[in-house]
C-alpha cells in the first residue's frame, strides 16, 4: 500500500521575506547607532568646548576677584591721599595766616626799633623830638614824645 501524499510546496518568496525580516531590524539598528554615535561625537565635542569655556570663566572670575581687590585697595589709598591733601591745605592756610601776622608784627617792631634808634642817637638836637615818658596801654608800651611846642604819642 502505497499512499500518495500531496506534495508540500513552498513559495519562493519566503527567502525574500526572511531577508527583509533580517534586513529591516539591522537597518534600524544601524540608523539608531549612527544617530547615537553621531550625536555622541557632537556631545564629546560640545563637552570639550564647554570644558574650555568653564576654564575660561574660572580664569576670568579669578581675574575679576583680583581686580576688585586691587580696586578696593586703590580706593582706600585715594581716600587716604585725599585726606592727607586736605590736612596739608588746611595746615598751609593756617601757617600762611600765622606767617602774615608774624611778618606784620616784625614790621611794627622794626619800625619801632628804628624810631628808638633815632631817638637815642646823638644826632638829635635840642630843637628836635625828645622822649617825654613811657606808658603801658593795653599791654603795649607807649612812648610819649615832646617837641618845643606840642607832645606826640606813638
Amino acid at each position: 500500500m502505497r499512499y500518495d501524499t500531496p506534495r508540500i510546496t513552498q513559495d519562493s518568496d519566503w527567502r525574500i521575506k526572511v531577508l527583509w525580516a533580517l534586513f529591516l531590524p539591522v537597518l534600524a539598528l544601524a540608523i539608531a547607532l549612527f544617530f547615537y554615535y553621531g550625536e555622541g561625537a557632537e556631545d564629546l565635542q560640545s563637552i570639550a568646548e564647554e570644558s574650555a569655556q568653564v576654564s575660561q570663566i574660572q580664569a576670568l572670575e579669578k581675574e575679576r576677584l583680583a581686580l576688585e581687590a586691587e580696586r578696593e585697595t586703590l580706593r582706600k589709598r585715594v581716600a587716604l591721599l585725599e585726606r592727607s591733601s586736605q590736612i596739608d591745605r588746611e595746615a598751609a592756610l593756617q601757617l600762611s595766616g600765622e606767617l602774615k601776622s608774624e611778618q606784620e608784627e616784625r614790621l611794627k617792631l622794626v619800625n619801632e626799633l628804628a624810631l628808638l634808634k633815632r631817638i637815642v642817637s646823638s644826632s638829635v638836637t635840642t630843637e628836635g623830638l625828645y622822649v617825654q615818658g613811657f606808658r603801658w596801654v593795653n599791654d603795649r608800651l607807649q612812648i610819649v614824645f615832646a617837641t618845643d611846642s606840642l607832645s606826640v604819642r606813638h
